[in-house]
């Protein structure tokens, strides 16, 4: 392995300066730096070449006497073939609709003789009046062992407002205290269950940061069965917004890690 984590280090030393990938997960490492993929696991290790192409739509604009275009969706495709003694391909598909109501989608495969993984992301905002609705989901999928499923909805109406968590197969609802009017960020507290034979008790909260340059959105939901107060179930992390982007998220003695750069 340490030959493993010396290529790495040469790989991002080497393409620190261009756009790329860096994600790590369950003892394996992805580096994707267009036109280089490199995949490295325990006792192996593939290299292939990513083909990239994007798209973007425009939406014109009349201002007075002016016309003027502004992008209205984006869509960005990687493709890579692996080769090595770990091989395979590798998909990621990404689309983001910048006009009302705003979302992005992300969508990622990873299929090798040694491993494979299925991931996706969405994200979306709508507010219609008094209703606003901040939702995201989040999915990473390698075998029964390793991998959570996990949706959260903030809403509000007028001066109400609650959430709605999927964690795994766990369904917990509550009451939110937002603390922006975006949905971004709130302190929540509620019940949940997953068949009905069990009575969860749930806490969390989703808060901005910002720490020199880098800024993002911290979060932590807890629940435990209210018979069983010594077993507590999480999931919490950090996903960065900027300079860099990605996501750091810890689950059950678990953990991922993904940043964009």
């Amino acid at each position: 392995m340490k030959k493993h984590f010396a290529l790495i280090f040469i790989f991002m030393l080497s393409f620190i300066a261009f756009s790329g990938t860096f994600a790590i997960f369950n003892e394996y490492f992805l580096l994707e730096a267009s036109p280089i993929l490199l995949s490295v696991g325990e006792n192996a290790f593939g290299v292939g070449f990513v083909y990239s192409t994007s798209k973007t739509q425009y939406t014109e604009t009349k201002i007075g006497f002016l016309k003027i275009k502004k992008p209205s969706e984006k869509e960005y495709l990687d493709f890579s073939v692996i080769l090595g003694p770990m091989y395979g391909v590798y998909t990621s598909i990404r689309y983001e609709n910048l006009n009302y109501p705003v979302s992005s989608q992300y969508l990622e495969f990873f299929v090798t003789n040694k491993i494979s993984f299925i991931s996706s992301q969405k994200k979306t905002f709508y507010a219609l009046g008094p209703i606003s609705l901040n939702s995201e989901s989040s999915f990473l999928k390698q075998n029964n062992e390793f991998g959570y499923s996990f949706s959260r909805y903030f809403g509000k109406i007028q001066n109400l407002s609650g959430y709605f968590l999927k964690l795994d197969n766990a369904y917990l609802l509550g009451y939110l205290y937002p603390l922006d009017a975006s949905l971004e960020q709130g302190i929540l507290a509620g019940l949940g269950t997953e068949d009905f034979n069990q009575l969860y008790l749930n806490f969390g909260i989703r808060k901005y940061f910002k720490a020199g340059d880098l800024k993002g959105f911290g979060f932590t939901y807890l629940y435990v069965d209210k018979d069983d107060l010594g077993n507590i179930k999480y999931f919490s992390g950090l996903k960065f917004l900027g300079p860099l982007k990605g996501d750091l998220i810890f689950w059950d003695g678990k953990f991922t890690f993904r940043i964009n750069w």
